[in-house]
Formats: C-alpha cells, structure tokens, sequence
C-alpha cells in the first residue's frame, strides 16, 4: 500500500530505557481498512562514562587527594564532543561521596530542546597508599592539617599507663569474613533466637537476686 500523508502528529512514551514514538494513522492506508499506527521502538545504548536519570546526566569521577584538598580542574568530553572544564575555587575540600551539579549540561527536555537537564557528578577520592611518605613527611604534613579529635599525648595522666590496652588493626579479607558469615548461619554462631533470650531475659533464663 501507499504511505501515509505527511504531517501526521506522533506521541512519545518512555519506559525504562526504550523509547517508543508512535505515528498516528501513518502506517499502510488500504480503501475499506483502518490506517494502522507506526510504532518505533528506540533502545538506548548503555555509555561507559555517563548514565542517564531523566534530562540528567550522571558521571562518577575518581580524584586524587591532593585534589580533594588543594583544588581541583578537570576536563569532561560532553556527548555532543564540547569539552566542559570544571574546577574548584581555592579553599573548597570535595569529600569523598559528594555530588556537585553543573546546570543545563544533561539531556534535552522533550518538546524543549533548549532547555536541558543537569550533568551530575559524583565525586570518589581516591587515597594514597600505605607509607607513601617516610614518617619525617608525614609529621611535617600532620601539621598541615587539622589536628586529630583526641590527641595521644593529651590522654588521661591520671590512669595508670598499665591499664591500657594496645590493639592492632587488621585488614579484613572478604572471602574469609563471608565465608565466617556462611558458617555462623548454619550454626556456628547463636542465633537471633538465642541472642534475645540470653539478652532479654526470655523463656528458659532466670534471674535470681539475693
């Protein structure tokens, strides 16, 4: 059959990730049949730097932390090949998890091309690692940031240095701490069941005073 006349009006609908524009009346036209609709279903393809929520855009960005402290200017390669510079005024620390937002840098508003959503950018600071510095620098930079919450050599004189207890922090391996997780889950461990009655005093403990 012949093709519909044009100018027909469409409709967007959006579901998850699937667009569907649908054509109304613009399909075949047969004498004597209704004119059936042409229905497009667009799929979006997934990007390996932005992710799409709505108009906005969203970008995870790894920085070092010097960056985090001292100031920060990076380059972000937009979707349409601009290249957005961002940066941060001196003074202003990015802690790791925040979100910072650059306006009208997302997507275009359906119907609204001009207007457009928001580039979201979550920022993850990424630590030195172990003994990255010989422990002179180290002093000199401790005493370049703020001081610790509780200082060790201001503890309590009073308490006798004795009483102290020195413990060492380990590093957990994930494979050992789930397989300690499986094995408390089949009896290796008291169960919530357990853990109530001993704590809350329930049926099968007494307390006796005297």
């Amino acid at each position: 059959g012949g093709g519909g006349g044009g100018g027909g009006f469409f409709f967007v609908f959006i579901f998850f990730f699937f667009f569907f524009l649908t054509f109304w009346t613009e399909s075949n036209q047969e004498p004597g049949r209704e004119t059936g609709d042409i229905i497009i279903v667009l799929d979006e393809k997934e990007h390996n730097v932005f992710t799409r929520k709505g108009a906005d855009l969203k970008i995870n960005m790894e920085i070092e932390l010097s960056e985090a402290l001292c100031g920060l200017k990076r380059i972000i390669r937009t979707l349409d090949d601009r290249q957005l510079v961002i940066s941060t005024h001196a003074g202003d620390v990015i802690k790791h998890g925040d979100v910072k937002v650059v306006l009208n840098e997302g997507m275009p508003h359906h119907k609204n091309p001009f207007d457009k959503g928001r580039l979201i950018i979550n920022f993850k600071v990424r630590f030195p690692v172990s003994h990255f510095l010989p422990e002179p620098k180290l002093e000199q930079l401790s005493k370049l940031l703020p001081p610790p919450s509780q200082d060790p050599e201001k503890m309590d004189t009073e308490q006798d240095p004795e009483d102290y207890l020195e413990a060492e922090l380990e590093d957990i391996d994930p494979e050992t701490e789930n397989r300690r997780r499986r094995m408390s889950g089949h009896g290796g461990g008291y169960s919530d069941r357990t853990r109530i009655r001993m704590e809350g005093g329930g049926p099968g403990v007494s307390c006796q005073t005297q």
